[in-house]
């Protein structure tokens, strides 16, 4: 029975120490890293500073010039904007959403009952797609299955089940009467009509 402590415990430390391991190279550092070598610079520059005439101060003024940096967009990065879903979504009970990308990566316009409303990109942690209008309160939210619109002021959902699949399809067509269903009839309303 005290075999079972035992173990917890032992567990316990094993993850304790496999987390230490991993910040271990942040405790430890090697000669040849740029603090080591910056204090061995800083020594030798002490040593020179002894001997040479102090810098004017015009030059130490002076900014250092720095080089541009630029962005660069890895195609990963830009993957979700390739698979939002954009066009004609058919929703349940007949409704649909219009979704179109604008100009920037951080905002798609849709347009619910008519009425066109921009939509920013607000970050997740789910990995879902959330946009959101914060004057109106409407959100878009895509998973990979659906996507869903929502009022957030007013706290309803206001369109679900939304895919470019679920296009409205035509009611079954009534059945048109045949030769042999107009028999039928015709025979079953003469066989209520007699006693």
């Amino acid at each position: 029975m005290t075999t079972f402590p035992l173990r917890l415990t032992l567990v316990a430390a094993s993850a304790v120490v496999l987390s230490a391991c991993q910040h271990m190279p942040d405790f430890f550092k090697r000669s040849d890293t740029p603090a080591a070598t910056a204090d061995t610079t800083a020594n030798t520059t002490a040593t020179t500073a002894a001997t040479a005439p102090a810098p004017t101060p015009a030059a130490a003024a002076q900014p250092a010039t720095v080089a541009p940096v630029t962005a660069v967009i890895v195609e990963s990065q830009n993957r979700w904007w390739e698979r939002l879903r954009v066009g004609t979504l058919y929703c349940d009970l007949g409704a649909s959403i219009v979704v179109d990308r604008l100009d920037t990566e951080r905002e798609v316009q849709i347009k619910w009952k008519q009425r066109p409303y921009v939509l920013e990109k607000v970050a997740t942690t789910t990995g879902a797609y959330r946009y959101e209008d914060k004057a109106s309160g409407m959100t878009l939210i895509q998973i990979p299955t659906k996507t869903i619109l929502l009022n957030a002021k007013e706290g309803q959902r206001l369109a679900d089940e939304c895919n470019n699949d679920n296009r409205p399809t035509a009611a079954p067509a009534a059945e048109t009467p045949t030769r042999a269903t107009r028999s039928r009839t015709a025979s079953t309303a003469t066989q209520k009509k007699t006693p």
